[in-house]
């Protein structure tokens, strides 16, 4: 399998967490909570499996570090978060930072 596949399903399962927690912090239904905790096990399982198909340390972390603030933002934003002009403009930072690694990835 790709290794690539599996990082896509960390940011999945991050991405599902980081909402139930939200969602928690919100309603405190325990549900939620145990829940996203669910999500975090899971999201990281599949990172382990997409370092042991060959993705690399150091570009998995940095996709992984961007693309979690990248979707901190969209959820933030979602739930009608505050953001300053400050803020955005990091958020298109992090979106073009996401397309150099990739670009310039042999991958």
């Amino acid at each position: 399998m790709n290794a690539l596949l599996f990082l896509a399903g960390l940011l999945i399962f991050e991405a599902f967490a980081d909402i139930l927690a939200k969602k928690w912090q919100l309603e405190r239904k325990l549900v939620f909570y145990f829940l996203s905790l669910s999500c975090y096990l899971l999201a990281n399982a599949s990172w382990l499996l997409s370092l042991r198909l060959g993705m690399t340390l150091a570009k998995g972390g940095m996709v992984f570090a961007v693309t979690c603030a990248v979707l901190a933002v969209v959820i933030g934003m979602a739930y009608k978060e505050p953001i300053t002009r400050l803020q955005m403009t990091g958020f298109i930072l992090g979106l073009v930072s996401l397309v150099f690694i990739f670009w310039s990835s042999p991958e």
